[in-house]
């Protein structure tokens, strides 16, 4: 138990923290998104996303690639309607940069 949380801490320390430039950013996209709803999307990503496979930096794939995975994984994860947006908040507005 003890080394599955230590995997998954340091994959998690690779996945950036939203800034509050992208929080700016995010907000021009979607109005009343602030920089602590961008951390709860990041620790979603972390949290729903990690324990089936390795997590993918928000620069690996296009915004239309994520927009189809995120769709698809979202069939096979349990994640809600909420924080599959989270997520895909978090994951858009950190590819800015």
């Amino acid at each position: 138990m003890a080394a599955l949380a230590a995997v998954l801490c340091a994959c998690a320390g690779q996945i950036p923290s939203p800034t509050p430039l992208q929080a700016r950013r995010a907000t021009q996209q979607w109005p009343g998104t602030t920089l602590e709803a961008l951390r709860q999307g990041r620790a979603l990503y972390i949290a729903k996303c990690s324990g089936c496979h390795t997590l993918r930096l928000p620069s690996a794939y296009s915004p239309e690639r994520w927009e189809l995975m995120l769709e698809r994984m979202q069939q096979r994860s349990q994640i809600s309607d909420a924080e599959k947006e989270r997520i895909r908040r978090y994951i858009l507005s950190v590819k800015i940069e």
